[in-house]
């Protein structure tokens, strides 16, 4: 596989402290989202040749001077130029310009596009993309217990009614009970 290295800086608004520790929730939402964003990029170029080839994207670091360094796979050996690779960003539809300069939102943050990439050759079984950040738990089930009274005025109401075994009382009790607990 051939492997991309890039630098993009982020918009100085995007930073905070917590993006340069690799271990925090606020790295690893940032990388997997960012990433996520590349992925549509790259599923969705006009060049079809890396189009195909398009294996993933990982966030390497962000940076202190606001750099974000990531890299992207593709499969095969065969090189795409830099500057191709560069273009897919560069001329990319939704730019935005922000104090002076043209920044791709990418994961919820800005960052902009800067210089072509590197390349290297890579082993893909080296190469793993961000798993799923988000950590999900099943909420609690909450019961609420409702006692509700009701008078009842039917001319065809009968004893049987106050005995909740009887089969008058269950013919009526079961459909009211469906209808409430709907």
């Amino acid at each position: 596989a051939v492997g991309y290295n890039y630098t993009f800086y982020l918009h100085t608004g995007n930073f905070t402290q917590q993006l340069l520790d690799k271990n925090s929730p606020t790295f690893k939402e940032t990388a997997f989202k960012f990433c996520k964003d590349v992925d549509k990029i790259f599923e969705t170029t006009g060049l079809r040749a890396v189009r195909k080839r398009y294996h993933g994207c990982v966030v390497d670091s962000f940076g202190p001077n606001r750099e974000v360094n990531f890299r992207v796979v593709l499969d095969d050996t065969d090189t795409v130029r830099p500057s191709t690779m560069f273009n897919i960003f560069a001329y990319h539809g939704d730019q935005v310009y922000i104090d002076g300069v043209y920044h791709l939102p990418l994961g919820g943050i800005y960052a902009a596009v800067d210089q072509e990439p590197s390349s290297y050759l890579l082993k893909l079984g080296t190469f793993t993309t961000h798993p799923f950040p988000f950590v999900t738990t099943t909420p609690k089930v909450l019961y609420t217990v409702m006692t509700i009274s009701l008078d009842v005025f039917d001319p065809d109401w009968t004893a049987e009614l106050n005995n909740s075994n009887s089969e008058r009382f269950r013919l009526l009790a079961e459909p009211f009970c469906a209808d409430v607990s709907t």
